[in-house]
């Protein structure tokens, strides 16, 4: 009796051992299967890098669940990015997002070196001219992209959205980031694009180069030395950093400058005015494009996606707090207006 009752409990024992094994061994393998996507950027600005987990959890793909995202940050330590690409790829992901091109180009480097196969998916201002993709309609090189509005006539549209807003404008300073790769070619013809507009509607443009975010104040006291009327602030990692963006804003307000800014996350914080295509939209379609490779298809044969619409947000309160009275034409072409 004693006997068949200790053979059962063994029994129920060894079951027992068996299925928690059986289970083990699934949720191990289920652990394996979980594709890992490695992300390379200056990984400073929350709501960017929300934007894109975001895009990528509502694709499917939500980080620590179904999927492993390895994020590597360079802050606006650029330089930091070629020995981080190195680590990330040594880590085998299923698929590398890099942001912005100056990045992506040591991933391109280090994969190159390496002789792996890894899709990369990259966002930054130009991927044709920055020479990361063949074309726009067939990327090539197992590499594909998000682009931005990356033509610098697009600057003097933010420079007529402050001829109308400001009363007698006739100085204006823009704010140019030199410390990456875009500066190279984006800034000579952003400057010669602003300088061309300014002459056409009574304005002189100049521009103070700010290499680092220490060189910031410098560049506002600048502007106000030159009596400037209305400051630009283009998109730049560097700007919109979490560390530099309330600081910017907080300068603008010191100095007494409207402002128009290329990213709409400063005039949710108090800047003035924004006028751009939203880094945060294309973040989440950058992880809409992630996605889409884990499922299977092919980075060089997916387009390069650049944005087709525009944002402009304008908060009324700050244009109370600088005396300024926002048109009611400007107000109706307003995708947003903060009160």
């Amino acid at each position: 009796m004693s006997v068949s009752i200790s053979i059962a409990k063994l029994s129920c024992v060894v079951a027992l051992a068996t299925a928690l094994a059986t289970c083990w061994t699934s949720l191990a393998g289920a652990a394996e299967n979980i594709p890992r996507i490695g992300v390379l950027w200056p990984g400073d600005v929350d709501l960017w890098t929300k934007a894109f987990l975001d895009g990528l959890r509502q694709n499917g793909y939500a980080n620590g669940t179904t999927a492993t995202v390895d994020i590597r940050n360079t802050g606006s330590d650029f330089s930091s990015g070629s020995k981080l690409a190195e680590q990330l790829i040594a880590q085998r992901p299923d698929v590398i997002y890099a942001s912005p091109g100056i990045l992506a180009k040591y991933v391109v480097e280090r994969l190159s070196h390496s002789g792996q196969q890894i899709p990369l998916v990259v966002f930054t201002w130009d991927p044709v001219g920055e020479g990361l993709v063949e074309s726009a309609s067939h990327p090539g090189k197992n590499v594909t992209a998000i682009g931005t509005a990356h033509d610098p006539e697009f600057m003097s549209k933010q420079l007529e959205l402050l001829k109308e807003i400001v009363p007698r404008l006739v100085k204006v300073v823009y704010l140019f980031e030199t410390n990456w790769d875009l500066g190279k070619f984006f800034g000579p013809k952003a400057n010669a694009a602003l300088d061309s507009a300014g002459r056409q509607l009574g304005i002189a443009v100049s521009t103070v180069e700010v290499p680092s975010a220490d060189r910031i104040d410098s560049a506002f006291a600048e502007a106000a030395r030159r009596h400037a009327n209305a400051i630009i602030i283009p998109v730049s990692p560097l700007f919109a950093s979490n560390q530099n963006r309330g600081r910017i804003i907080r300068l603008a307000a010191r100095y007494h400058l409207p402002a128009v800014y290329g990213d709409e996350l400063f005039t949710y914080e108090g800047g003035l005015i924004s006028y751009w295509t939203s880094v945060s939209d294309g973040e989440r379609r950058a992880g809409e494009l992630v996605a889409r490779i884990l499922r299977g298809a092919k980075a060089g044969d997916i387009p390069v996606d650049y944005p087709t619409r525009f944002r402009l947000v304008i908060n009324k309160r700050t244009a109370k707090a600088l005396g300024l009275s926002v048109p009611e034409s400007v107000l109706m072409r307003a995708d947003e207006v903060i009160k």
